[in-house]
């Protein structure tokens, strides 16, 4: 079995003070998370879904989900006080209810244009490597900076990549990584590749496309309703 978690933990004080988090606002009369939602329950890769959601938002997403048809079985576990905590949430009800999972898929509700090439090649390549994540090349420098005021060191942009969700890992590496890994600094949890990283596993790469954006700012809500757009008017011109 595999299983995709869709975090849907977080507030998004970055995006609005509407008191809406950013993964319900909606864009034409679908919540972000509708839209992530469907491509991974379209997905003939994933089997069931699992989604740490912010407190008092529970029943909110049950009717999201009834209301876009989201043929997967989706389960709803309590969002953590940061997205480490929301993946162990979600890893202790896989272990506890879906036993017979192997591969385990973390992605961003907020990173609502994936598309299913990148979805169905994380679950192959972490079954065939134990753990895969997507991947963008780097297209501007990539350089450090101690203060933020003067330039330390500036890197070569083809030796660098920007690291993407959705990440895939056996989910028997990745949950004792997340247990063992539990006391370790922020820096380490930030993610799954990270953590899994710093344990030494070895994570093969599957390059993503550059439309797959988090939703973080209200800017890059704008990019997404333009990125919609341009597919509406593809699919109406038969451009695609």
């Amino acid at each position: 079995m595999n299983v995709g978690v869709i975090f849907a933990g977080g507030v998004g004080i970055r995006f609005s003070k509407s008191g809406t988090p950013k993964q319900f606002v909606e864009l034409y009369g679908k919540p972000i998370i509708a839209y992530t939602l469907e491509k991974f329950s379209n997905n003939p890769s994933i089997d069931e879904i699992v989604i740490p959601c912010v407190s008092g938002w529970e029943d909110y997403l049950r009717r999201v989900i009834n209301q876009f048809h989201i043929i997967k079985p989706c389960h709803i576990v309590s969002g953590g006080v940061n997205t480490h905590d929301s993946r162990l949430n979600a890893m202790h009800y896989v272990k506890l209810n879906l036993p017979d999972t192997q591969i385990i898929v973390f992605h961003d509700a907020v990173r609502p244009l994936v598309n299913q090439d990148n979805i169905t090649n994380i679950v192959s390549e972490a079954k065939l490597h134990g753990a895969a994540v997507s991947y963008s090349p780097m297209t501007e420098t990539p350089a450090e900076t101690v203060d933020f005021k003067q330039l330390a060191t500036v890197h070569k942009r083809s030796k660098h990549i920007v690291i993407k969700a959705p990440q895939g890992f056996s989910f028997a590496d990745a949950y004792k990584a997340h247990i063992d890994g539990r006391e370790l600094s922020d820096d380490i949890l930030i993610d799954a590749c990270t953590l899994m990283s710093h344990y030494g596993h070895k994570i093969q790469l599957v390059e993503s496309t550059f439309d797959n954006i988090k939703i973080t700012t209200a800017k890059d809500y704008f990019i997404f309703k333009a990125l919609i757009d341009e597919r509406h008017y593809e699919d109406i011109f038969g451009l695609n």
